[in-house]
């Protein structure tokens, strides 16, 4: 009786566990691991045509997709209403290669955008192919704030990072706001300090579009990877690795459901996915919202 009950439940579970997942996580952050994204909020605006997630969010660029006039880029973004976000990234970015830019210039960072107001605050790395300067990291609303014969403005620092002899860079991102303040960092490596590009008093009317970016203003290629998606505030949670293909078919389905409520009120049991030393509701949760 109670397998047959505890089976009726794990089917109950099945019909009705993406609204389990769905409520996950209030937070931003995404890990960007396991081959795909982790957290269930993100859209794509002008989705690469090659994209993948493994270790790393990567994105292949096309030409064309400029943030300036108006927002063209490949942009995956979480629609937020907040008067508070803190997040930060890493990103390492490759463009050229050589001189098949032509000219071009590709872009890539942070950015929070209104689509009522058709404007935004971002945080970019302007990466270029001149001798004198490879890129400038700029804090900047829509065609505000821009750098002059290469000279960035006070809002934006010069950056000569760039390894000689490449069109390569590593940079770590940083955009906070509380309220219409809108600050933003950048550092080279993990352990350093923060150091301040700018802080910018911008009001831009919700819902906001959240997120990171790439593009190439109009000829050129640009392959970035971004490593993470961190949110200060509210941290991703970081699950465990754990096995929930029970029965080892290659795949997480009602099986293996079946198995963790066959088992349910035993312990030292592979069934007990979460190791709380009970096999419970909260495994077969758990097994549910993996499938």
């Amino acid at each position: 009786m109670k397998i047959k009950v505890v089976q009726y439940f794990s089917l109950f579970l099945i019909l009705f566990f993406p609204s389990i997942s769905g409520a996950a996580t209030d937070s931003l952050g995404d890990p960007f691991e396991d081959g795909k994204l982790q957290n269930p909020n993100w859209k794509w605006q002008n989705e690469p045509p090659n994209w993948n997630v493994t270790a790393s969010l990567f994105m292949d660029c096309e030409p064309n997709r400029n943030l300036w006039v108006s927002d063209a880029t490949h942009l995956l973004y979480q629609e937020i209403d907040t008067e508070m976000f803190d997040v930060e990234t890493q990103f390492r970015a490759i463009w050229g290669p050589h001189h098949r830019w032509g000219g071009g210039t590709a872009l890539m960072g942070l950015v929070v955008k209104s689509p009522a107001d058709a404007d935004w605050v971002t945080l970019k790395f302007w990466a270029r192919q001149a001798s004198d300067i490879k890129g400038a990291i700029m804090l900047q609303s829509r065609m505000r704030d821009i750098a002059s014969k290469w000279i960035p403005r006070q809002n934006a620092v010069l950056f000569q990072g760039v390894p000689a002899g490449t069109q390569e860079v590593d940079l770590h991102f940083r955009l906070k706001k509380e309220g219409d303040i809108y600050t933003a960092w950048y550092k080279t490596t993990k352990t350093e300090d923060w150091i301040l590009v700018g802080v910018t008093d911008f009001k831009l009317t919700p819902p906001l579009q959240l997120g990171i970016y790439g593009g190439v203003q109009s000829n050129g290629i640009l392959q970035v990877e971004y490593e993470y998606f961190k949110d200060n505030l509210n941290p991703f949670p970081m699950v465990p690795k754990i096995n929930f293909d029970l029965n080892g078919d290659g795949a997480v389905n009602i099986l293996d459901l079946v198995i963790v409520a066959n088992a349910i009120g035993e312990t030292d049991s592979e069934a007990d996915v979460n190791g709380d030393g009970a096999v419970n509701i909260l495994d077969l949760v758990h097994v549910a919202n993996q499938i």
